[in-house]
Parts: structure tokens; sequence; C-alpha cells
């Protein structure tokens, strides 16, 4: 009994010192609601209200985060499968098939205007796609391309050729 009395003054000291229900709890190895029976008339002060409210902040941040993480990791593991499904109901592409995704990726994000051809797209795997179309139906040569990068402010110019000469496999 001795025991539980301690718990219950060392519990209200931590409370007036600012301590949220769940630090003391843990702190102390006794349940939630039995800290909140014993220190709801405790009085705190303006600076521990304070520091409660950044802890509140802080793990309603913590909460965000890792839903976000658990979201982003839920739609990968969506789009994998769904990418092995669609690799499994489509099979291999046949030459009429590949000419006429070609004409139509070209359509939607070819370089109309201009007396050249070109195409402009932040996946490489569809760049890439195009690059291939071009060599197999029209006949160009992959060394004569090139790429023109339009970059955000904070984009590394240097990376961003590294990562699209290697996806690419065009020239610097």
């Amino acid at each position: 009994m001795r025991e539980k009395a301690d718990a219950k003054k060392r519990a209200r000291f931590m409370r007036k010192e600012g301590y949220s229900y769940t630090e003391i709890s843990q702190k102390l190895h006794i349940a939630k609601s039995s800290v909140s029976l014993w220190c709801r008339d405790v009085v705190i002060s303006q600076e521990a209200k304070e520091r409660l409210f950044q802890l509140s902040l802080a793990g309603r941040k913590k909460g965000r985060e890792t839903w976000a993480d658990m979201r982003r990791a839920q739609k990968k593991e969506f789009l994998d499968l769904l990418a092995i499904e669609t690799k499994r109901d489509i099979g291999k592409l046949t030459k009429r098939d590949r000419f006429i995704a070609g004409l139509m990726l070209y359509s939607g994000e070819g370089d109309k205007t201009q007396e050249r051809i070109g195409m402009s797209n932040t996946n490489p795997k569809i760049l890439e796609f195009m690059m291939n179309w071009w060599e197999e139906f029209l006949g160009l040569d992959r060394t004569r391309f090139y790429a023109h990068l339009y970059l955000h402010v904070g984009l590394s110019e240097p990376r961003a050729k590294e990562f699209w000469a290697k996806a690419l496999r065009i020239k610097k």
C-alpha cells in the first residue's frame, strides 16, 4: 500500500513539472488511468502547458509521418503487384503492338512544333521505350540522341545529367 501512495505522490509531482500522463505512466510503470485519476486536480504552470502542447504537436507530426510511410508502402506494394499482373496479362508485345504504342506515345508526348523528333517526359522507361522505337522503326542512331534538362531550383545539374545519361544510355 505504501508503494501505491509513493507512486501517487511521485505522479502528482511529475504532473506539476509538466510531464504528460503517458510519460508518467511509462516512467512509474503504472496504468495511465491511475495517473489520470491521481492527477486530474493538479494545476500545471503555463510553461508546463506549453511543453505538453509541443509534445502533442510532435506526436501528431510523428503520427502523420508514420501514416504517410505506411500509405507509401501500401501503394508501392499495390503498384508492384499491378505491374506483375499486367505483364502476365499482356505478355510479350508484338512488333505491331510496339509500333502502335510508339505512335500513341508520340502523339501525346512528342514534339510536334519543331522540325525534329523529340519527347518530353520524366519517366525513364517511357523515354527508353521511345528511343528503342525510334531506332527500330525509324532507323535512327542512338549515338546521335541528346537530352535537354529542365530542372527545378535546388536540383543538382551534374547528378541529373549522370542519372539521365545512365538511364537512357546516352552521352552526358
